[in-house]
């Protein structure tokens, strides 16, 4: 984690505090530098009080995901956010989930992820 994740966190609480609306690249830009813990609970706090004003898009789905990397079930359950916002992994989410398992020990989900991945015609660059 970057050392200046807690400015970042202060300056998106700020932006509330004036009544600015924290925008989706805010919140993603966030949460590349937080720890995995402080992530989730901002990926949280994101789609339960911002997404329907500013929107929920892939990238910020993979970055989360990332960022929560090292808590598999974290990452799982940030995946499944895609269904609820009717949006499709792309080969990003897909190869980050793989890694998020693998790092995790998680071998059969990595491999499960893998075949779903080749199942939906993910084209691996």
């Amino acid at each position: 984690a970057h050392k200046y994740w807690e400015e970042a966190v202060k300056m998106l609480r700020s932006m509330e505090e004036d009544g600015v609306t924290p925008g989706l690249m805010s919140y993603t830009s966030t949460l590349q530098y937080a720890p995995s813990k402080v992530a989730k609970s901002l990926t949280d706090e994101y789609i339960e009080r911002w997404s329907e004003k500013s929107g929920v898009d892939t990238r910020f789905i993979n970055v989360a995901i990332a960022a929560c990397s090292s808590n598999w079930r974290s990452s799982l359950e940030i995946f499944s956010l895609l269904t609820r916002f009717q949006l499709s992994p792309n080969v990003v989410t897909y190869n980050t989930m793989i890694s998020t398992f693998a790092s995790n020990g998680q071998w059969q989900r990595a491999l499960a992820f893998a075949e779903k991945a080749r199942e939906d015609k993910i084209r691996w660059d």
